[in-house]
């Protein structure tokens, strides 16, 4: 049997120890894990409620901070399911995604309700020429644009002309990193 003033006396020692809030938190959730336990195998303790500090448990999903979240969202493989559909709905060339810019990329709704995007690149031997993607190409496109440019923002980089980035870092896209499968 644990009396109530034995543990009173363990939190005491254990307050002095561990003056940080976090760090309390994390000693009293593992007793009272702990004291659930010995109650469940039947070894008799005393009730913690007013023995221990607790604050009460709150339930919920461990918050990320911003910039992980934007982080694994551009990391998630939208940016080469993006490229990929574009290059297949439109035959840009690597030399096209690497030197595609938001200024000369347009969105824009079809009469029967579908995304469509317009971009000017300039490929193989410097002719640029106007590359038009669809349905789902154009929302990949803008949904990666979305969480490009919340990114950029996190990992506070500066806004820059250049639509595809690298997702370690949010720096320009080189030719060499634009591969994609065909």
């Amino acid at each position: 049997t644990i009396t109530a003033s034995e543990l009173y006396d363990w939190q005491m020692s254990l307050n002095d120890k561990y003056d940080k809030a976090t760090t309390t938190n994390s000693y009293r959730a593992t007793a009272r894990a702990i004291w659930k336990q010995l109650k469940k195998q039947g070894i008799q303790v005393c009730d913690v409620v007013d023995v221990f500090e607790f604050r009460p448990e709150e339930r919920g999903v461990k918050a990320i901070s911003e910039l992980n979240y934007w982080k694994e969202l551009a990391s998630s493989g939208l940016r080469d399911a993006a490229m990929a559909a574009l290059v297949t709905e439109s035959g840009i060339r690597r030399g096209g995604l690497a030197g595609m810019r938001l200024s000369t990329t347009e969105f824009w709704i079809s009469e029967i309700g579908e995304q469509c995007l317009a971009t000017k690149v300039v490929e193989k031997g410097d002719k640029p020429r106007i590359a038009f993607g669809l349905d789902l190409s154009a929302k990949l496109v803008k949904t990666w644009l979305d969480v490009r440019k919340s990114y950029l923002i996190a990992l506070r980089v500066a806004e820059h002309d250049h639509v595809w980035i690298a997702t370690d870092s949010g720096k320009l896209l080189l030719y060499e990193d634009s591969k994609v499968t065909r």
